[in-house]
């Protein structure tokens, strides 16, 4: 009788669970086509790529989307071979993805555009997994698969010896455990984005670009000490939220101490030589980032912690790059310092 109650429970809270993800999707997804209706729609909106494409994954049924975006002074000849930037998106609803948002890919098409024209990076914008219908480890699996097409460069567009990952949020996370399952030596660097199990060949990813990061997959800080909002800021990212985003990405019986899980668990031997942090001082996530960057740089790894002051979790996705309001500039100063790290990087290698 215990067995049939617990059985019940159990199937009560996964129903549950699924109704509150797709009601979120759907609050989300009107926001966002509300949003691209007016008159003046975000700035990710503006910014087509080059080329859209799909590919299958190597551990379930679906394929996952990818663009490919190319500053256009790169784009005239093959001879040209250019380093591949992986970019994986993570915001959310009006503050982060949570691994479960599955309308994302495009949102970050602003910072791929800029990132492209001013380093001259090939930048693949690329999906991944969502729960609760594919979670943990589906999407590093994912990660594992763009790293793989990236190496295989079968068109020769890509210099593969400077790889960069990038992401937001909770692609962040996932960019900074991609080194956890490779072998040693495998990895030099990661540019923030995804999570990933192991590559066939090596794969000298340079630099490592997370813009407010999930790096303690547990959660239970963020949960626990929601942010004080300054004036007229709203917490973008609530406690509510955040546990249907960890319960919907991390299956029961999950080991919380795998590396490939949250980047506080990775040991430092295996994190890349430069790291950029940037973090939002009214976000949730924001104190677990700064003592990650504090603990990163007392092993010495070359980590900058850039912490954008009065400003709330995925603020950039509506922000005009353009305008000297206190969300534009933030949007600037911080996509412009991933700009910087690029531009050193890719000098030095």
């Amino acid at each position: 009788m215990h067995s049939t109650s617990t059985s019940t429970t159990s199937l009560l809270d996964t129903v549950t669970l699924r109704f509150r993800v797709w009601l979120a999707r759907v609050t989300f997804g009107v926001i966002c086509f509300f949003q691209a209706m007016r008159s003046d729609p975000p700035e990710y909106t503006k910014f087509l790529p080059q080329r859209r494409f799909t590919i299958q994954s190597t551990s379930s049924p679906r394929k996952n989307q990818y663009s490919c975006l190319r500053a256009q002074k790169f784009r005239q000849s093959k001879t040209i071979s250019s380093a591949p930037q992986l970019s994986w998106y993570g915001p959310t609803i009006d503050q982060c993805s949570g691994f479960m948002l599955d309308s994302m890919h495009g949102t970050d098409a602003d910072f791929c555009r800029m990132i492209s024209d001013q380093t001259g990076a090939i930048v693949l914008d690329c999906g991944y997994a969502k729960g609760p219908e594919y979670p943990f480890p589906a999407a590093p699996n994912d990660v594992k698969d763009a790293i793989e097409y990236a190496l295989a460069n079968t068109e020769g567009y890509f210099d593969t010896s400077r790889i960069t990952i990038s992401g937001f949020s909770a692609g962040g996370a996932l960019a900074i455990t991609a080194n956890a399952s490779l072998p040693k030596g495998t990895l030099k660097g990661a540019l923030l984005i995804l999570g990933v199990t192991f590559v066939l060949k090596p794969a000298p990813i340079i630099a490592i670009i997370a813009i407010y990061p999930s790096v303690d997959l547990s959660l239970k800080y963020a949960i626990e000490h929601p942010p004080v909002m300054s004036e007229g800021n709203v917490n973008s990212f609530p406690s509510s939220f955040t546990e249907m985003a960890r319960d919907s990405y991390i299956p029961p019986g999950t080991d919380m101490k795998d590396p490939r899980l949250s980047p506080v668990n990775v040991p430092i031997s295996l994190l890349p030589e430069h790291i950029l942090l940037v973090v939002c001082e009214e976000d949730s996530l924001r104190d677990d980032a700064v003592e990650y960057g504090r603990r990163l740089k007392a092993e010495g790894v070359k980590v900058i912690v850039k912490e954008m002051k009065r400003i709330v979790h995925y603020w950039d996705k509506w922000a005009k790059i353009g305008e000297d309001s206190l969300t534009g500039i933030a949007k600037r100063e911080a996509y412009q310092a991933s700009i910087d790290m690029l531009n050193l990087v890719f000098k030095s290698y």
